[in-house]
């Protein structure tokens, strides 16, 4: 019986060490050579660090490696590809993360999941 209570509370706190964000969009990232340079909508000049457009990606689930590069804006190590997500304040330096695309279009696309 104490093996079965065990079981019991060890399964959610399984699910408490992983952060769940919402993607709102996946853009192609090109690195910026060091001299483009960006008008923000406040008006402001910046140096551009990643040339972005938007792109799909195929319904499914993808096991990637990502680092966060911006609030929301999280780069796929060894791909030129950058994830906006909504409200996602995981601080991550090259962490293994679930990616599952649900619909190309929407409100939110889809989501990923934080691996600890």
């Amino acid at each position: 019986m104490k093996t079965l209570i065990f079981l019991i509370f060890l399964i959610p706190l399984n699910g408490i060490c992983q952060t769940k964000c919402d993607v709102k969009s996946i853009y192609s990232a090109v690195e910026a050579d060091s001299d483009i340079l960006v008008l923000t909508t406040s008006g402001d000049v910046e140096t551009a660090e990643y040339i972005m457009s938007p792109m799909s990606l195929s319904i499914g689930t993808y096991k990637l490696e990502v680092s966060r590069v911006a609030k929301d804006y999280y780069k796929v190590i060894g791909k030129d590809i950058i994830i906006e997500t909504r409200y996602c304040y995981e601080l991550s330096r090259r962490d293994e993360i679930i990616l599952d695309i649900e619909s190309s279009y929407g409100y939110d696309i889809g989501n990923i999941i934080f691996i600890d």
